[in-house]
């Protein structure tokens, strides 16, 4: 059963200015492919990308992908991010490599409506490395989708009016038996004493300027603070989250977004 998709569709009728509004993604962080996919609870999804050659290929081969892997359910996703590719070597993946796309990451966002699933890929020709490299900056890919969502939002419009049908794939109704009740996130968050870690106001306004830049003395002038005060609240920092080098704790406090209450 292939699905084949009129060249008038939206998933490649907006391939151009889908490539306009990721031109940052390649020009700083060498990512070659994007795809915006978001799947309902039906089972239909829109799609959205830079590579429409590769996508007119892969839907033409979903369902024989999903036959030989076995695939019926569409699987459970969570919110978060995970790497693409790196622990198997199937057709599906051998393919997308003829047409030069290889490792990267996805970003999942899930809601009771749909799942939204970010594709952010490298060319083939990349190793590990820089994929370990865009982990590093995951943050940059979050703000990213933000972005992408406003300057695309249009078009996400159009695509949501007009699915993709995928009749061989029905909902995962396996269910999730793990999970934590308010009980036990009580008592594991009481057993590990979160406050040991609760960084103070002037600790993290420390830690965000240090990660704008700026030095320790430029800090102390900016909050009329002396010079040792700053190092004594950033060590105080490191020292409650761990680590033993600024340039983690920088890491740190980008990444997971820390705001001053």
């Amino acid at each position: 059963m292939e699905i084949a998709l009129p060249d008038s569709h939206i998933l490649y009728r907006t391939a151009n200015d889908i490539q306009q509004i990721c031109v940052p993604l390649n020009t700083f962080l060498g990512i070659n492919t994007f795809s915006y996919v978001k799947i309902f609870n039906d089972m239909s999804r829109i799609h959205l990308t830079t590579h429409s050659r590769w996508n007119k290929f892969f839907y033409k081969k979903l369902h024989h992908y999903c036959k030989k892997t076995n695939v019926t359910e569409c699987q459970h996703w969570h919110s978060g991010y995970s790497v693409l590719y790196r622990l198997a070597e199937t057709e599906c993946i051998k393919d997308a490599k003829e047409f030069n796309i290889g490792d990267g990451i996805v970003i999942s966002n899930y809601e009771n409506s749909a799942t939204e699933l970010c594709y952010f890929s490298l060319t083939k020709h990349y190793q590990n490395k820089e994929v370990t490299n865009l982990i590093n900056n995951i943050d940059l890919l979050y703000k990213f989708i933000l972005y992408f969502r406003h300057k695309a939002s249009s078009i996400i419009k159009e695509a949501e009016a007009n699915p993709i049908a995928l009749p061989f794939l029905k909902p995962n109704t396996t269910k999730n038996n793990f999970s934590i009740n308010p009980t036990q996130r009580e008592l594991f968050l009481k057993t590990i004493n979160v406050e040991d870690v609760h960084l103070t106001k002037r600790e993290i306004e420390c830690s965000k300027l240090l990660a704008e830049d700026m030095s320790m003395k430029e800090i102390a002038k900016f909050l009329n603070i002396s010079h040792r005060t700053v190092e004594k609240h950033l060590n105080n920092a490191k020292r409650k989250l761990g680590f033993k080098k600024q340039s983690c704790l920088v890491k740190y406090i980008i990444k997971n977004n820390i705001y001053v209450d």
